[in-house]
């Protein structure tokens, strides 16, 4: 039930005292100088309360963007070693363009306006963002959203659900041929830096990401078991390589020759972080003549070469460590030669030779 009380100050002025009291629910006051106003309070409040949507409201305009996402950083994306850089980066910006903002004005509209700035802005390399770029900040914020709404229960729904991300182009699919491989593992070899060839060897036969293969620990190396266990992945999640063959040959070649204070399987000089391949990696490169190639188009090459041999999405979405099989149908094209031999197989089964 809602009340309305008219009022007469002491200089002749007219106030309308409103009370609105529902079972259940704290008592809501507010003072209007037109009754009209007073009215559609009324109503606007009553809904909401009603939806369960008011104290919510009410919950997130005591909240800015900057607290929240200071929250974010010192409670989640302190767990997150893989991406903590970066997200800390463009969560600064977020907080720098909209910190001062209540959740509550956190709508649809004010996100893609900051769409539109991230847009026609330069990034820290004075070039402008790609698409691909600008849709991970607003992952970036978002995540933080969902975290506020599900978690710490300061907002009803997430603004970001309704905002449109850009499209992105297809994503890049860079693979060795066979001799561009061959070319490659010899400069490698070939290199001063001891641990190119081996940390090459392991990425490509495993597929796994420059940092995790060089965030690979010893703690965490099971030789007779050949396998590693990556326990700080992009995913969040735990995953195992295979150290097989000539993988595993490699590794315990740097176990039988691995200093006491070697923590990492490719040690810097004091043993306490990995060591830095870029230079060895970039000239061996250039010297076996691979062009507009990078370190994490092995990850690609060892995708490319599973989709090769017939392996299924669902079969490189765990090797490669994809909660979804959306990032591995670039490789789908790969596939078609398997595909055409398995429809042919089926054919000759259905109908002989005709």
């Amino acid at each position: 039930m809602a009340s309305i009380e008219k009022r007469i100050s002491s200089d002749g002025k007219t106030s309308y005292r409103v009370k609105i009291r529902l079972k259940g629910y704290p008592t809501q006051t507010a003072t209007f100088d037109k009754l009209t106003l007073a009215k559609d309070w009324v109503a606007r409040t009553e809904t909401k309360i009603k939806d369960g949507k008011y104290f919510s409201e009410i919950q997130a305009r005591k909240y800015l963007v900057c607290e929240i996402i200071d929250r974010y950083k010192q409670t989640v994306l302190i767990h997150k070693k893989s991406i903590r850089q970066d997200w800390d980066s463009q969560l600064n910006w977020w907080s720098d363009k909209i910190g001062q903002y209540s959740l509550a004005d956190v709508t649809p509209s004010l996100i893609s306006q900051m769409r539109d700035v991230l847009l026609k802005e330069n990034g820290s390399r004075g070039k402008p963002r790609s698409n691909a770029t600008i849709n991970r900040y607003l992952t970036t914020l978002q995540c933080v959203f969902s975290i506020a709404v599900k978690e710490w229960e300061l907002l009803e729904v997430n603004p970001f659900f309704r905002v449109k991300k850009l499209q992105e182009p297809r994503g890049r699919v860079r693979f060795l041929s066979e001799d561009e491989r061959e070319r490659l593992l010899e400069e490698c070899k070939k290199a001063n830096n001891p641990y190119l060839y081996p940390a090459v060897i392991v990425a490509l036969s495993t597929g796994a990401r420059k940092m995790e293969v060089l965030g690979l620990k010893w703690a965490d190396v099971d030789l007779e078991n050949e396998r590693a266990i990556l326990h700080d992945t992009k995913n969040g999640e735990r995953r195992s390589l295979n150290l097989l063959g000539e993988v595993k040959r490699l590794v315990e070649g740097l176990y039988n020759i691995k200093r006491k204070k070697d923590i990492y399987v490719f040690p810097s000089i004091d043993g306490k972080k990995p060591f830095d391949i870029t230079r060895s990696w970039k000239k061996a490169v250039k010297d076996a003549g691979v062009e507009d190639f990078r370190f994490h188009d092995l990850r690609h090459t060892t995708a490319s070469y599973l989709a090769m041999k017939g392996k299924s999405s669902g079969e490189l979405a765990e090797v490669l460590g994809h909660k979804t099989l959306q990032m591995v149908k670039r490789y789908a094209h790969l596939s078609d030669a398997h595909k055409k031999t398995l429809t042919a197989d089926m054919n000759e089964t259905i109908f002989g030779g005709r």
